[in-house]
């Protein structure tokens, strides 16, 4: 088994946890990395981060899921069932389908900025580009709107948002929610769409990365299941306590911290690259 069990674990900790804030999984631990000096992780690890986060997201989405798939349901039975439809239901889900257009964009384009890798200075760069991005909220007026009064352009921003995500450096979460205070969304109700959201995103990811580890004639055994078995479980725990803490910052505070933690991030790598 290739790699040391205490970095996997700390990296499958890391990514977990913070693939949901404002900053980006993948800066934290190509910083963890680049600290290090070493990359060594299992072949089966992508594949059992990306597990964790959607087992992560489908638990804690787990109420407005249901509600969703169950309109979804009915409205192809709605004429034999004789039901009333759920009209937020209806409109949430016309939100979503059309956010999830640049989605798909970005899926596709996942296969060419997946192969990007950042030194201490473009990471530096990056995130301080993030911190912009994040800042935006607090320079604008906070909104109320939710699915009731969105327009389609206001689902295609959210998309967007969430397709600046899958550039290494920028948070997916981050993106969309900068996205839907710009379109003037509601804080609890556009997290709520943003990790809806990320459900599709990451089980797209997760086929090219099963794709990939199948093109690579990967031999596994055992281990390397019980590995992944293991780093599943510490990247679902990471990021159910990020959805966690994200709940409770819509309701309290909001989330420009991460803006200026973004910014401490990105002159602490650029105080790296100076120094080595």
């Amino acid at each position: 088994m290739s790699g040391n069990i205490l970095y996997n674990l700390i990296y499958a900790l890391v990514y977990g946890f913070t693939e949901f804030l404002g900053v980006d999984s993948t800066a934290h631990v190509r910083i963890f990395e680049l600290l290090t000096g070493s990359d060594h992780t299992l072949p089966i690890m992508p594949i059992a981060l990306r597990l964790g986060l959607i087992v992560a997201l489908v638990v804690s989405c787990w109420p407005r899921l249901r509600r969703l798939m169950r309109e979804r349901s009915y409205a192809t039975r709605s004429r034999r069932l004789r039901r009333t439809p759920d009209p937020m239901a209806k409109l949430d889900l016309q939100l979503l389908r059309t956010a999830l257009l640049p989605i798909v964009v970005g899926l596709v384009l996942y296969t060419k900025t997946r192969r990007l890798s950042y030194g201490f200075l473009m990471m530096s760069l990056v995130l301080l580009m993030n911190a912009v991005v994040l800042y935006v909220p607090r320079i604008i007026n906070s909104g109320n709107k939710d699915g009731r009064s969105a327009s389609p352009f206001d689902g295609l921003l959210l998309g967007l948002g969430g397709l600046l995500g899958f550039v290494p450096g920028f948070s997916r979460i981050g993106s969309m929610l900068t996205a839907g205070a710009v379109a003037g969304f509601d804080r609890g109700y556009c997290l709520d769409l943003a990790l809806l959201l990320s459900i599709p995103a990451l089980i797209g990811i997760l086929v090219l990365d099963l794709l990939a580890f199948i093109t690579a004639k990967t031999v596994v055994t055992m281990a390397l299941l019980g590995a992944g078995l293991l780093y599943m479980l510490i990247s679902f725990i990471g990021g159910w306590l990020a959805i966690v803490m994200m709940r409770y910052l819509s309701i309290k505070i909001g989330y420009t911290s991460f803006a200026y933690y973004s910014l401490g991030l990105a002159l602490f790598s650029f105080v790296f690259y100076l120094v080595i």
